[in-house]
């Protein structure tokens, strides 16, 4: 049965592109900890798969990427079998890979993603024990990489073009702009079509994803100013390791990844 209320769980909440999975990844590395994925989790957990193996993992997947970023193959899909959004439903846990199970009574670290803050109470409802890790300071990072994902802003626009009314205007791009839309036209976006415009605002509108943020209580920060040194980056990412007892890893190791890692989208 899976122990939800496990303290192993990490949740990090962080905007796309600003640099979470990395994060993620840089803290799978222990072996205290299993990385986004269902079948490498379980190949540890069996004592199949080593730190210089994860290692290995990454950088061979990091030097495959081409344009786009494709997270290394590595994620809550692929590791639980739901997203953030899926949260919301009643009875997630039915759906979970089997691994989970194992994993949730293993005492090894694992690591779930929110990209939007509202999902955030319904991921810590179903793990109330979690540790949560909130980023900030990340406008500069985001726009300055080269290999991003899809255009927020053209997404909102094939999405606005797609399911509003002409009587609706022009697509709101701000928060303020959404919720000076008609009440009824809000509570059409939230009941009908799965609040996706305001999650694409709040991708695009940081100030957003920061004020809904702010609203959580007991998290850990993680300055994404960081990232722009690679002493920096590495220094407080070992202090993420003291804080959660994880089994330390050859800091080389975490030098090698970011300076593949940083290569790769700057």
């Amino acid at each position: 049965m899976v122990d939800f209320n496990t303290d192993k769980h990490i949740v990090v909440c962080y905007p796309r592109q600003a640099g979470g999975k990395f994060l993620i990844n840089s803290l799978g590395l222990s072996d205290s900890a299993v990385f986004q994925h269902a079948g490498i989790a379980e190949m540890q957990l069996s004592g199949k798969l080593s730190t210089v193996e994860k290692l290995t993992y990454l950088l061979r997947k990091i030097n495959e990427t081409s344009t786009k970023w494709l997270d290394l193959g590595l994620g809550d899909a692929m590791l639980f079998g739901i997203l953030e959004e899926d949260y919301m439903q009643l009875v997630p846990e039915l759906n979970f890979f089997p691994v989970v199970d194992e994993l949730s009574n293993s005492g090894k670290y694992f690591f779930s993603l929110v990209h939007y803050p509202i999902h955030l109470p319904y991921v810590l409802a179903q793990w109330p024990n979690s540790k949560v890790i909130k980023f900030e300071n990340y406008d500069n990072f985001i726009h300055s990489r080269k290999n991003k994902d899809e255009n927020l802003i053209e997404a909102l626009e094939r999405l606005w073009a797609s399911i509003s009314d002409p009587m609706w205007g022009d697509v709101p791009t701000s928060v303020s702009e959404y919720n000076n839309l008609p009440a009824r036209i809000i509570e059409e976006l939230e009941l009908d079509f799965n609040n996706d415009v305001y999650k694409l605002i709040a991708g695009i509108d940081s100030n957003e994803f920061t004020r809904v943020s702010n609203i959580i209580t007991k998290s850990i920060g993680w300055d994404v100013t960081w990232y722009d040194s690679m002493q920096y980056t590495v220094q407080h990412i070992q202090e993420l390791y003291r804080l959660f007892d994880l089994n330390p890893v050859n800091q080389s190791y975490l030098e090698e990844y970011y300076t593949a890692w940083i290569n790769k989208i700057t």
